[in-house]
């Protein structure tokens, strides 16, 4: 399935100075940039997109931090809330909430989590993916629910 080259993207999509990647681009109804605590929050009808990724979400915040060395913002976390949506070549992953640390390389969607692809489709209310190890966890909520995994096999012509 294509939910490793999904979350592959996103993972790039937020890290700065990525070889050969585009600016983050970002777009929403109200932006706030707080020096203090060092995060931007963008506000209303947020539209990120970075070389073939887009992320529209109804808010989100990125966390940085400044690296001593080169003086520059560097990523280090981001959390989009509110009908999430990523979307890149042939995947689709939608939440109502996707967050991600550059410490911990694990992607977390949370509520009515899913991630499609031509190649099936997979659902829950809570998905970790590690970076790392490629591994993937569906969990429940906590009032229950089942994990749906459903794998469309190419036949052959």
């Amino acid at each position: 399935m294509n939910k490793i080259l999904l979350i592959s993207l996103l993972i790039a999509f937020f890290v700065v100075g990525v070889a050969g990647a585009e600016p983050l681009r970002v777009d929403a109804d109200k932006f706030e940039l707080a020096q203090d605590s060092q995060q931007a929050e963008f506000i209303g009808h947020v539209i990120a997109t970075r070389d073939d990724v887009k992320l529209t979400a109804n808010r989100m915040t990125i966390w940085y931090e400044k690296d001593e060395k080169t003086q520059k913002n560097i990523f280090k976390r981001a959390k989009a809330i509110g009908n999430v949506e990523v979307l890149s070549a042939d995947t689709k992953a939608l939440a109502q909430e996707v967050s991600l640390s550059a410490d911990s390389n694990i992607v977390v969607l949370k509520g009515e989590a899913s991630i499609s692809s031509p190649q099936g489709y997979l659902t829950g209310e809570h998905i970790e993916y590690d970076t790392q190890t490629k591994n993937t966890k569906v969990l429940p909520s906590e009032s229950g629910g089942k994990a749906h995994f459903v794998f469309e096999e190419k036949k052959n012509p």
